[in-house]
């Protein structure tokens, strides 16, 4: 079978035969077709598609199992909901309601941005594990994963990593599906494609979902800064600006991203992180410099309509560095952020957070625990078979002494078997010195060291904000 594309006349048909009692929930059902007769299959729950291109055929995943379809009309076009439990556990009514309720505030929030949605059905399959997570876009469909507790009654921080990865999946139908970089307009699977622009695709699609979820009202405003603590947090643990800009990151990804070492976070940066937090500066010197009438949301839905297939006042398709910045430039206020667009993505440079929220009249604070000072060695640890170092931030007062892969077995005598107990062991030993005790290969060995002050980096965002921030803040279903 040819890589792009098959000849004129050659079908391709994708038949599957299930228990009586089951279905297949996929975005293939767009193209049904009579099943061929396989004389050598018994029962009769044989369903059949026919997709048009092989683009359709990879893209149209298809989840099959005994479970239910959850279905709903969201701003004129049908949404299916496929949930399956990894474990068997039962999916409560009241949980699917809630996702269905908010998937449909979303999808209100993505049309008022977008305009009419650009097809006739969509599917969300979700998959509920005891820990995994991760998600998958389609044409016309998503498969997200996350950790069933996210469903469970007070699990706040869970639910609202759900409702993220489904904004972000949802998203990519426009951003990454349907508008693509140039030379992926129509992917060449016969050798490896590369792009620069990771850093639109998936951080810029990780910042607008996460602002739709505060628009459409899914997410509160309090839900919104604490999402922000927790990725602020891993921003300036990070100290990769130094040697990678977001582009090579972009196009790297296979070499580094997927594949982390101990020092990945002083030597390399994620487009996702990275990419969302050049995002939030854009987007607020954009407001700042449009006195409020731009802001960057706006950029994505003009640059689909552009350069996006299914966009009904389309110019070209695909898109390159040099069209976002057309884009952006010619915005109420952003003729000139395209020397910050580039500095920002080109250059191997952290971008200024706190600069970016003072403009929005916000600042962060170090939060009450990390205000403590209390010991700390800047250790990354694993507990599977020993407490074991995995890695150690640039800073780390032991950074000269301990290795990754070595077990941290005691501090001054104190037997350590979690990262709580070692938290306890260091209590009040800031600036002291203390006796490290560790396995190297199976060698015990013992240091001296004095423990450094815990970082009070600042993480928590406070103050009521400006008119700018407020003006952010609103539903676009509201103009």
């Amino acid at each position: 079978m040819p890589s792009k594309g098959w000849s004129v006349g050659n079908e391709c048909t994708v038949s599957l035969s299930m228990p009586d009692d089951w279905s297949a929930a996929t975005q293939l059902h767009t193209y049904p077709t009579q099943t061929p007769d396989h004389t050598d299959w018994k029962g009769s729950n044989v369903v059949s598609w026919a997709p048009p291109t092989i683009d359709e055929l990879y893209d149209g995943v298809i989840e099959a199992d005994a479970c239910p379809n959850h279905s709903r009309m969201m701003s004129g076009v049908m949404h299916h909901l496929r949930i399956w439990d990894a474990g068997g556990q039962v999916v409560e009514d009241e949980a699917v309601e809630r996702i269905l309720d908010s998937m449909d505030k979303l999808v209100a929030e993505f049309v008022a941005l977008f305009g009419p949605l650009p097809y006739e059905e969509y599917w969300t399959i979700l998959f509920l594990t005891g820990g995994g997570r991760g998600g998958l876009e389609h044409l016309r469909s998503q498969t997200s994963m996350v950790p069933r507790k996210a469903l469970w009654p007070q699990q706040e921080e869970a639910w609202r990593d759900l409702v993220s990865l489904l904004s972000h999946e949802y998203l990519h139908v426009w951003n990454v599906k349907r508008l693509r970089q140039k030379e992926f307009v129509e992917y060449d699977l016969s050798k490896e494609s590369r792009t620069d622009l990771l850093w639109w695709f998936e951080g810029g699609t990780s910042w607008l979902g996460d602002i739709i979820c505060l628009k459409s009202g899914v997410w509160s405003e309090t839900d919104w800064r604490k999402d922000l603590e927790r990725k602020m947090k891993r921003f300036l643990a990070g100290d990769g600006n130094r040697h990678q800009s977001l582009t090579t990151s972009s196009h790297e990804a296979w070499i580094h991203l997927y594949r982390p070492h101990p020092y990945s976070r002083e030597s390399t940066i994620s487009y996702y992180l990275e990419g969302e937090m050049v995002m939030m500066c854009i987007d607020a010197e954009l407001r700042k410099r449009s006195k409020g009438e731009s802001g960057l949301e706006t950029l994505f839905a003009m640059l689909w309509k552009r350069h996006g297939l299914d966009s009904p006042v389309l110019e070209e398709l695909g898109i390159r560095h040099a069209d976002i910045r057309k884009g952006l430039t010619s915005m109420a206020g952003g003729k000139r952020l395209g020397i910050m667009l580039d500095k920002l993505t080109k250059q191997k440079i952290k971008p200024n957070l706190e600069a970016a929220m003072k403009i929005f009249g916000l600042s962060f604070e170090a939060t009450e625990k990390e205000k403590e000072k209390q010991a700390w060695l800047g250790l990354r640890l694993s507990q599977k078979n020993g407490l074991n170092i995995v890695g150690l931030q640039h800073d780390s007062c032991v950074r000269n002494i301990l290795m990754p892969d070595d077990e941290l077995i005691s501090i001054d005598g104190i037997r350590l078997r979690s990262p709580s107990e070692l938290k306890d062991a260091l209590a009040g030993k800031a600036g002291t010195d203390i006796e490290i005790m560790i396995s190297r290969h199976n060698s015990i060995q013992k240091f001296k060291v004095v423990a450094a002050a815990q970082q009070a980096d600042k993480v928590k965002l406070i103050g009521k904000g400006n008119k700018l921030w407020k003006a952010m803040l609103e539903s676009a279903q509201d103009s």
